[in-house]
């Protein structure tokens, strides 16, 4: 696990708060609230209350987690043992969610423009709102991206034994290279939005997957999500 600080506020944000001192016991608090809600952004309350990250410094922190080693880099110190702490929470969140751990293992998060003091108990702040777009981009969606590929097959647009070609924007919506139909359009904009949260309609979005020498077919790739899906919900940590 990283954590980096970001070396000055960003110029788009003003401190408009002052620090307030909040106890272990309300940080935790809502810590759990966020974490049994399904809300990953639990993380930046724990750093808030181990004192890695500062409320309404106007700063922006990344946080690399790596679920399989301790790491070195980053600006801030993080001992190893502190590190532990926070990767098997992230796992039991996991657990928690019914997420399995990526292929990689690693997640990346960013907190843009730091967190202010009244977020933490503001619950109409970013902090407290986690939408399906978000889960996508950290990585916790394997389910999602599940579903869209097995109907990809199953409409009979996605061969299992080639590696999947796939891009939709404002050109239209293309798989292996054959435009889908306007049904088809509104099935998978329909499918991405409530999985995705996103539609990729009017130029808004753009999703591209190019197979390379390292990509691997359908099949397999639907295989071992099915695979990472069935372990999470056995796997008690």
């Amino acid at each position: 696990m990283m954590v980096t600080k970001m070396s000055k506020p960003s110029p788009y944000n003003t401190v408009t708060d002052l620090p307030v001192c909040f106890t272990h016991e309300t940080l935790q608090a809502i810590s759990d609230e966020l974490f049994n809600a399904g809300n990953p952004k639990y993380i930046w309350i724990d750093l808030v209350d181990d004192g890695y990250v500062n409320a309404s410094d106007g700063i922006g922190y990344y946080v690399y987690l790596r679920t399989n080693k301790t790491e070195e880099g980053g600006n801030l110190k993080i001992p190893p043992d502190v590190q532990k702490k926070y990767v098997d929470k992230w796992l039991a969140f996991l657990q928690h969610i019914k997420e399995p751990i990526t292929k990689s293992g690693e997640y990346n998060l960013h907190l843009h423009n730091g967190i202010l003091c009244k977020d933490i108990t503001n619950k109409e702040s970013k902090i407290w709102q986690i939408s399906k777009q978000e889960l996508t981009t950290l990585d916790l969606n394997i389910r999602g991206e599940l579903r869209f590929k097995e109907e990809l097959v199953k409409d009979k647009l996605a061969d299992l034994n080639q590696p999947l070609k796939l891009n939709f924007g404002k050109e239209g919506f293309y798989v292996n290279d054959k435009r889908l139909s306007p049904e088809q359009k509104e099935k998978y904009y329909s499918i991405c939005k409530e999985e995705f949260g996103w539609g990729y309609s009017a130029g808004r979005f753009s999703w591209t997957i190019s197979p390379d020498m390292h990509s691997i077919v359908l099949a397999k790739d639907i295989a071992m999500m099915q695979e990472q899906i069935a372990f999470a919900k056995a796997t008690k940590r």
